[in-house]
Parts: structure tokens; sequence; C-alpha cells
């Protein structure tokens, strides 16, 4: 498992390779700000060499953010992050975004799996529940 990072970042461009054109990174291990547990939250990201560069780190990790912020509003019970599974899709010229997380409720924990969805410039456009 890669290193932790602290609550103050979240990738970096160390954390990427580069791999037959796309950027790569797997499996990164990350602390999301604000997050109470203090675990270490899975991320992995896969795009093309183009998109990584027009989308930016920077808007990049502004995306996972905003998803774990409207992940978090959107469940009832205590949130638990555990990982975010992020890929590029050139031919629709979409961002999508996996956040997989567990919710406990009367002491009843649920796993639970949520899509997001943003454009090509890091837009949120929606989210949908996975069954």
């Amino acid at each position: 498992m890669a290193q932790v990072k602290g609550s103050h970042e979240l990738l970096q461009s160390k954390d990427f390779k580069l791999t037959d054109g796309r950027m790569i990174a797997s499996d990164v291990g990350c602390v999301i700000p604000g997050e109470t547990s203090g675990d270490p939250i899975q991320i992995s990201i896969v795009c093309m060499q183009a998109a990584f560069r027009d989308t930016g780190l920077g808007r990049i990790n502004d995306m996972i953010l905003y998803a774990d912020g409207k992940v978090r509003k959107a469940v009832s019970g205590s949130y638990k992050p555990s990982e975010f599974r992020m890929a590029y899709n050139p031919s629709t010229r979409l961002w999508s975004l996996t956040s997989l997380f567990s919710t406990e409720q009367s002491g009843i924990v649920t796993k639970s799996l949520m899509a997001l969805d943003f454009d090509a410039s890091g837009n949120f456009l929606e989210m949908k529940r996975v069954f």
C-alpha cells in the first residue's frame, strides 16, 4: 500500500505513473480533510495523459473532495468513506467517480456505492446510487 498522505493534501503528481499514454494512480491512501476517523481512503484514478494535463491535478483533487461532501450530505447515519475510483471517458468527455462507503444507523452498518459524473472541466453533473 502507498504511503498515507496528510489531511492537507490528497493526490500529488508523484502518485501517478504514465503507462501507455495513460496516467494511473492505484490505491493511494489519503486522509480526507475533516474526516473524523482518520482512516486512509484508497483513491485510484485512470485517464489519458491529455485529460490529466487538461483537467489538472488540482481540479481532480477538487472533484474528489466535492464528491465526498456530496455523498456525505446525501446519506443518513454516520458516514465512513473507504474508496474512491475515478476514470475519464474520452468518448463521452466525462469523469466518472464511484464512492464506496459505509453508514451506521442504529448499530447496523451498511456498505453502499454512489456514482458521480463530472464534465471534462470537472463540473458536477449528477449523482446516482449504485446497487
